[in-house]
């Protein structure tokens, strides 16, 4: 089971201040004019009337706006990721984030907690980010039961650069980001899969595999899996495979039947591309086989589904098809980027499977049967087969109209 990957505007009066060996640029007492929007996440007050400008030698937006969606877990989720670049040419520290909304705190992070969703551009571990050096933080905002999705995430990122020049570079730097959220809504779909036991793998909301893939694709990174899922189905005695874990046949699910989740419109498929052997890391893939054979369907106008690593030869649609929901599009393999037989499903705002950006999706309805306790037991599946061991809770929990969480046994309507 395996991720798929890899303005114009004019200003006057602009001044330079020089510090350390960075050069920064501020506007001061300056009119600015733009043809276009504003970026969707600033760093610096929201306000230029009522709070000071702050010097920050760590610039930070957000790559996305996030999406309100529902989680099986019965708590709204915004899922968006912080880029970081350190514009000094000496290191800084990265202290601390706090996250709120309307006065009330949602995330107060530091230490091993933040290391825990940091990425540095070095590969490097900790928080401290090297001259020119860039980072993402994957954040997930899960909102108390029955609070509404506000209309910005206040984002305190607090900063102490190595070589503080106070009083205009202080040791320690609070650092104001705006993140506005989005009013677009998750896309409600029938499921890709029918039956029960399906495992989700590498799901919303933690910096799984899929949710730091990152595509630098064109001169931007893309998010395209920001809510994939990897579906692989356990039996009833709970056990991925039996038998040979190199071989297809020990695999009961391989060959499932694959089901439209939306009525849709085809406009992406491949189909001529072999399985890989399982427990095997592919190599030698071009960047548009990652996918392995694949269908990409339109639902609607900046919404679009991807379902990969079909069997070969199983897709039984074609680019320009009219499909509806529950409609067979193909079987369930292992081609691409794969280790093991599994669906790898997502929805985007493009056709393009890694240049576009992820969006979240509910599902109308499933029973979450059951949990893994934690990640560490997908790889003993994905090893040994099982079973291993269920969380106490929770066991056959009807839900609607929400999207499953990381590591959720699923039974979907209909039979497999």
């Amino acid at each position: 089971m395996r991720a798929i990957m890899p303005r114009r505007s004019r200003t006057r009066c602009i001044a330079a201040i020089a510090f350390g060996s960075a050069v920064l640029l501020t506007i001061a007492g300056c009119s600015s004019e733009s043809s276009e929007s504003t970026p969707s996440s600033v760093t610096g007050s929201t306000t230029a009337d009522t709070a000071a400008d702050v010097l920050t030698p760590v610039t930070a937006n957000a790559i996305d706006d996030p999406i309100p969606v529902v989680g099986s877990d019965g708590k709204t989720h915004l899922a968006y990721e912080l880029l970081l670049t350190n514009v000094m040419s000496d290191p800084v520290a990265v202290r601390s984030l706090e996250v709120s909304a309307s006065g009330q705190k949602l995330l107060d992070l530091q230490g091993t907690a933040l290391t825990g969703i940091m990425r540095r551009g070095s590969g490097q571990p900790g928080l401290e980010l090297a001259g020119g050096e860039y980072a993402r933080l994957t954040l997930d905002v899960a909102l108390p039961d029955g609070t509404a999705a506000p209309s910005s995430l206040s984002n305190i990122l607090t900063a102490a650069p190595t070589k503080p020049q106070p009083p205009l570079v202080p040791a320690v730097i609070a650092e104001p980001i705006t993140v506005t959220v989005a009013q677009q809504k998750a896309v409600l779909l029938d499921p890709p899969l029918h039956g029960a036991g399906w495992l989700n793998g590498d799901g919303c909301c933690i910096p799984s595999a899929h949710r730091t893939a990152a595509n630098p694709i064109n001169g931007r990174l893309w998010l395209a899996e920001r809510f994939a899922i990897d579906w692989v189905q356990l039996d009833a005695a709970g056990k991925l495979f039996v038998g040979d874990r190199s071989n297809l046949a020990s695999y009961p699910y391989y060959g499932a039947e694959t089901h439209s989740v939306a009525q849709s419109t085809v406009v992406g498929v491949v189909d001529d591309l072999p399985d890989q052997t399982p427990g095997v890391d592919p190599t030698g893939l071009q960047l548009d086989q990652y996918g392995g054979n694949h269908v990409v369907a339109m639902i609607s106008e900046g919404v679009y589904a991807f379902y990969a690593h079909l069997k070969p030869g199983s897709v039984r649609v074609k680019v320009g098809d009219k499909l509806s929901a529950g409609q067979v599009i193909g079987l369930l393999g292992n081609s691409g980027n794969s280790d093991a037989p599994h669906l790898h499903f997502h929805t985007m705002n493009g056709p393009d499977p890694l240049r576009s950006s992820g969006i979240p999706y509910e599902f109308k309805e499933f029973t979450v049967a059951h949990r893994l306790q934690s990640d560490e037991q997908l790889e003993a599946l994905a090893t040994t087969g099982g079973p291993v061991p269920y969380a106490a809770e929770p066991v056959n929990k009807s839900v609607t109209n929400a999207m499953p969480i990381d590591l959720d046994v699923v039974n979907f309507p209909g039979s497999s």
